[in-house]
């Protein structure tokens, strides 16, 4: 069983629990800083290309729009509690540790197990006590997470080959404006005069991930912002670049690991402002 839930008295946290089971998140990104404390077992995380196996009571890192996906190791189960913090949430905790409000977190990968238990047990008790209780074990715990394992955010890394960079640039202004139809390799390799394999390099070595990836995750990206803005389900499919609603859900859930009804109705509930 999973479980997602806005913590509305904590404006820009969103608290995930799932309970052990050989879950598979496909590749995605978030807008949010995702904080995911392994409660049980051991899983594979990727990220930014490379994968790494996580064990209990480790934490896995991803910071706004770096694209990640997790799987169980022989099919095993894991469970894990999430932490999703809003940008905004995540500045106001920067600034009372003396960092710059666009806080990069560091390790995509934290082994250090009195973090990962103290995240544990305040994620456990936000379900539970008073409001005041919950709020001050919250924010404490994640102060501690950001004044071990942050830093101010790193400039744009410089891409090793300028040609890569130019490439990649003219790439994203195409997929930016046309996600929402149909692209083949075809039309993104001819728009800079390369062949189709060579757009695939360019991706892995930018990005970590291959362009129909890269491009999934847009459609995601706009659909998320959709729902956040009221719009209906079935507009948002289409208007995301889904073929339609049964493969838009598909996609959500096996990138975020809930419906997008559930995320529409944490949606309504927080006024547009749930992180994922």
């Amino acid at each position: 069983m999973s479980e997602l839930s806005n913590h509305l008295d904590i404006p820009g946290l969103t608290l995930f629990t799932a309970e052990p089971a050989p879950h598979l998140h496909e590749v995605h990104a978030h807008d949010a800083y995702s904080i995911i404390v392994l409660t049980s077992g051991a899983k594979q995380f990727h990220h930014a290309g490379s994968t790494t196996q996580v064990n209990t009571h480790q934490i896995a890192i991803s910071n706004p729009g770096e694209l990640h996906g997790c799987g169980p190791i022989d099919d095993q189960p894991w469970s894990h509690r999430t932490w999703y913090l809003s940008q905004e949430l995540m500045a106001e905790i920067a600034e009372t540790v003396g960092l710059d409000p666009q806080v990069y977190l560091t390790a995509p990968v934290i082994r250090d197990e009195e973090l990962a238990k103290t995240l544990i047990d305040a994620h456990i008790q936000c379900d539970e006590g008073e409001l005041f209780d919950q709020q001050v074990v919250a924010l404490e715990a994640l102060e501690r997470l950001v004044k071990t394992y942050a830093s101010s955010a790193p400039q744009e890394q410089a891409q090793t080959n300028e040609r890569i960079s130019h490439r990649m640039k003219i790439y994203h202004s195409l997929m930016d404006q046309e996600f929402t139809r149909p692209i083949e390799l075809n039309e993104l390799a001819n728009q800079v005069g390369v062949k189709r394999n060579q757009v695939i390099r360019d991706f892995r070595q930018s990005c970590g991930v291959t362009p129909n990836i890269f491009l999934r995750q847009l459609r995601l990206n706009h659909a998320k912002k959709l729902i956040q803005a009221g719009a209906d389900l079935v507009s948002t499919s289409l208007d995301s670049g889904f073929s339609d609603q049964s493969h838009f859900t598909r996609s959500f859930k096996k990138a975020f690991g809930v419906t997008p009804k559930h995320f529409q109705k944490l949606s309504l509930e927080s006024g547009g402002k749930a992180p994922l």
